[in-house]
């Protein structure tokens, strides 16, 4: 789990996710603004167009009370509590109002004048959007004082109405976006699960170098690390070549040396010979224990070796027969799997040698 936190693709979707969720957020804020000052402007348009209306469709009669003519074009000021209210008053005079206020008043406050003008007022049941104005009266007398009023909850249960769906809907497509998003992330990152599957190859020996065809972005990379390997394996080769040497040039001394101390024993000097054999057998077992070291080291730092069993041993097999055919001993190999060894197939064969050829020299005899 922590190694998902830690990686790229975790990255790509956390940061995809926050310019998303940041994005959305915004864009339902801006359209949610949008449309609450569209339906606001909505509604004040309308009470303007039935205020105007409210104004000519009245009358004064003779004892100077406002009547109306008709009701107003809209059905909605009609039924109690429905939200749309109007009245109008006359100083000194009788107070007419809409069905739907059902004996309650407006404030009247904006009507103070011969323009319109609105304010939020408390209504008959809570905060309303109210418009006002004045006009005069013909044959003199106070002015009419025409007022109409809209309930905010009505407003806000229109933006409610919106606001929720484009929640719904924003979230929808944030899940879509995200969903999309997190595909691509893990298609744009094969490449690099190929890559990784490639360098495992050539850990495990399946491979000497890294195949594959990848993206232009990854491919120089690739190759690099390619030349690499090849470089690496290349001076590995080079190393065991400059040990070869080595060895054979200090071994053929030492079995010069081992010869004149044997002659040297032979002639009596048994001390002297004795001296140089044992120093002679230590300069060996030094010699072989760091070319050793050496090659076990160049091996390890190389990926990609790797070694037939099955191949290997069966040429050790029939060296170690041809060594030992004066002994009694049966040398054979059973049927087996073949296995493949993470090593380098010499050194394999080296192994298999030591440990069958002292089998060979301490087996009993049939």
């Amino acid at each position: 789990m922590n190694g998902f936190f830690n990686s790229l693709r975790f990255r790509f979707i956390a940061s995809t996710f926050a310019w998303i969720a940041i994005g959305l957020v915004l864009t339902g804020l801006v359209v949610s603004a949008l449309f609450r000052a569209y339906v606001t402007q909505g509604f004040h348009e309308e009470l303007q167009v039935h205020i105007e209306e409210l104004a000519a469709l009245t009358r004064v009669d003779a004892q100077g009370d406002p009547v109306m003519l008709r009701q107003l074009s809209d059905p909605r000021y009609m039924p109690g509590g429905s939200g749309y209210y109007w009245q109008i008053a006359r100083h000194g005079h009788t107070t007419i109002r809409s069905p739907s206020l059902v004996g309650r008043s407006l404030s009247g406050a904006p009507a103070k004048g011969p323009s319109i003008v609105w304010a939020e007022m408390e209504g008959p049941s809570g905060k309303t959007l109210e418009y006002g104005m004045t006009r005069p009266v013909r044959g003199g007398g106070p002015p009419l004082q025409y007022s109409i009023a809209s309930d905010v909850r009505l407003l806000d249960e229109i933006l409610d109405d919106f606001d929720k769906p484009l929640a719904g809907l924003l979230v929808a497509f944030a899940l879509v976006v995200l969903t999309t998003g997190a595909i691509q992330i893990a298609f744009g990152l094969r490449p690099l699960r190929r890559m990784s599957d490639a360098i495992a190859d050539v850990r495990a020996g399946r491979s000497s170098v890294m195949q594959g065809n990848f993206p232009s972005e990854i491919a120089p990379l690739v190759g690099d690390l390619n030349d690499v390997l090849e470089v690496n394996s290349a001076i590995v080769k080079k190393a065991r070549v400059q040990a070869g040497n080595l060895a054979h040039g200090l071994r053929t001394p030492l079995t010069i040396i081992l010869d004149e101390a044997e002659r040297l024993a032979a002639e009596g000097h048994t001390d002297s010979a004795a001296t140089l054999i044992r120093e002679s057998e230590r300069m060996k077992r030094q010699i072989e224990h760091h070319l050793a070291r050496a090659r076990a080291a160049s091996v390890d730092r190389t990926p990609g070796q790797v070694a037939s069993l099955r191949e290997t041993i069966t040429p050790v097999l029939a060296a170690i027969s041809r060594l030992h055919r004066e002994r009694e001993i049966a040398i054979c190999c059973g049927d087996f799997p073949d296995l493949l060894v993470q090593i380098d197939a010499a050194d394999l064969g080296e192994i298999l040698s030591n440990i069958l050829d002292n089998a060979a020299k301490w087996a009993l005899e049939a």
